[in-house]
């Protein structure tokens, strides 16, 4: 309804058996898909992968080509004008420092943490409490003790990302030949795309402590070692940026979303959040 100019295209993605066992679980999930949703996929053997991924580190393919691809800051950012512009007051750097019960609802004291963006659709605040008739906690990785029953329920995992410089359409063309999206198989996964300006976005769980000065540095590292055994030809690429945030999982891998102690919550998508948030804020 909104059109929001985010780079949304129907590409297809890619699932990569890292081992030759998962190849087997990709067999076995494309039956469950067929079988209980009617759904298609491909199943695209070792000798003819190289006809969707460029790479020979894996032991065959799920290609699901109705899966669509967007660019999420994009998104994000579209999201907020559309609120805005529906009478919602977007306001960033501001933290909730505090949640209670009041007879009209809830009240929330809330804490600047610095300036805000220029964007017409962000505001200030220039107080120390909002009151609200309801609240959606919607802190997914970086839920705090501001909510401890929801704090216990998620566990924030850090998820990094580098982008390469623009490749040589050739060679950019070469690593995804459909310009699908892509993953593997691993339980920490990697994942990964060619941009419209030809760079390669790899991704993944490159490290698990708690993030620190040094933290884009070194997961830069890890991933760029991770890129290059997926793909050697990128051995002389250079990495261009590198960055990363949480994202929350729950116990058996399941998003979730309700109510808890009288508070509206949607979290835990385990990584899946661009599409389940979308569907559990509108539900």
């Amino acid at each position: 309804e909104e059109p929001i100019d985010c780079g949304y295209t129907r590409t297809g993605h890619i699932q990569a058996a890292t081992k030759p066992k998962h190849f087997k679980a990709l067999q076995d999930e494309q039956a469950l898909l067929a079988r209980v949703f009617n759904h298609r996929v491909e199943i695209v053997p070792r000798a003819d992968q190289r006809s969707e991924v460029g790479s020979d580190a894996y032991h065959g393919l799920l290609v699901d080509a109705q899966s669509a691809a967007l660019n999420p800051a994009k998104y994000v950012e579209g999201l907020a004008g559309a609120a805005s512009r529906s009478g919602a007051t977007v306001v960033t750097h501001t933290a909730v420092t505090r949640v209670d019960r009041i007879p009209a609802g809830w009240r929330l004291d809330v804490m600047a943490s610095g300036s805000s963006t220029a964007e017409p659709s962000v505001t200030a605040i220039d107080r120390t409490f909002v009151e609200a008739r309801d609240v959606l906690v919607a802190t997914d990785g970086y839920t705090t003790g501001v909510t401890p029953e929801l704090q216990r329920r998620l566990i924030p995992v850090g998820s990094f990302i580098i982008a390469t410089e623009p490749l040589e359409p050739d060679t950019a063309a070469g690593l995804l030949p459909r310009n699908r999206v892509a993953f593997d198989s691993k339980y920490f996964l990697h994942y990964y795309r060619v941009t419209p300006d030809w760079r390669l976005l790899f991704g993944g769980r490159a490290e698990f402590r708690q993030p620190d000065e040094s933290t884009a540095e070194r997961t830069a590292g890890i991933l760029r070692a991770d890129m290059v055994r997926t793909f050697p030809e990128l051995r002389g690429a250079r990495v261009d940026y590198s960055w990363g945030g949480n994202v929350a999982f729950t116990r058996d891998q399941m998003p979730r979303a309700g109510r808890l102690d009288g508070l509206y919550y949607a979290g835990g998508y385990c990584g899946h959040g661009v599409a389940m948030a979308t569907y559990l804020g509108e539900q």
